[in-house]
């Protein structure tokens, strides 16, 4: 291998080994990071051949939309990542890792602009501009324009299959309280007090980061299964991420 070769492999490696136990960090930003940038691919490749005699914690690094990068080469090489990162205290959404609440930030802070904000971000302000929110009944037929299609009920929907509702995420923790929403009914006469009530306990959570982290600069569809299209935790929770983009 060249020396230049070996030079940007052995600052890829110095790189992954500073990512911290229960951090992940994408290939792009451990690029950035190794004076190398929009070389994501190269360190792809620089950790499908480490060797197992240098310690370096490459189940740490996971693609831009936080998912486990597939490898033809390695059977298994999917749930061995994703068994060693929840040994750490990593916790998926779905086969998603949240990337706002465990994208690895080095020296402790995020610089303006940084490969670490950007992560961050770029799917924020996407999804959170007026139009690329939508909201749709689980039980309708899925399209293409759906973009990512995100089950945000805290039951599964009656007499639907997991094939035909084609769903990307299922997001139990989106969902209303119990108490909250045995309180509220569907009744449209207490709308107006369950979204207050509801926008209320999604603030004492880090929920509207996971959700935005998947997106990917994609389209985000929120599924729900009620027979009411107007008042139902889906449009209240589209409500919610609208208003807190603006702020």
């Amino acid at each position: 291998m060249p020396a230049a070769a070996l030079a940007a492999q052995r600052r890829i490696y110095q790189v992954v080994a500073r990512i911290p136990k229960g951090r992940v960090a994408t290939y792009g930003q451990v690029a950035s990071l190794a004076g190398l940038p929009r070389r994501a691919r190269l360190v792809g490749r620089a950790l499908r051949v480490l060797s197992d005699r240098i310690d370096v914690p490459w189940h740490r690094v996971v693609n831009a939309q936080g998912k486990i990068s597939p490898r033809g080469d390695a059977l298994g090489h999917e749930d061995l990542q994703a068994d060693l990162l929840r040994r750490e205290g990593v916790r998926f959404t779905g086969a998603t890792v949240p990337l706002a609440r465990y994208l690895w930030q080095p020296e402790g802070k995020r610089a303006p602009g940084s490969a670490t904000e950007q992560a961050i971000n770029s799917a924020k302000t996407s999804a959170a501009a007026d139009g690329s929110i939508r909201v749709k009944r689980v039980y309708d037929a899925p399209s293409r324009s759906d973009g990512v299609r995100v089950l945000v009920d805290r039951l599964w929907p009656r007499g639907l299959s997991k094939a035909a509702a084609r769903i990307d995420v299922w997001m139990k923790n989106l969902a209303p309280s119990a108490a909250l929403r045995t309180w509220f009914g569907h009744d449209p006469a207490r709308w107006a007090e369950f979204q207050r009530r509801y926008h209320r306990e999604l603030d004492a959570s880090d929920a509207r980061d996971e959700l935005l982290a998947l997106t990917d600069q994609r389209p985000l569809t929120l599924l729900f299964g009620a027979s009411d299209l107007d008042h139902n935790n889906a449009v209240a929770l589209r409500a919610y991420l609208v208003s807190r983009a603006r702020r």
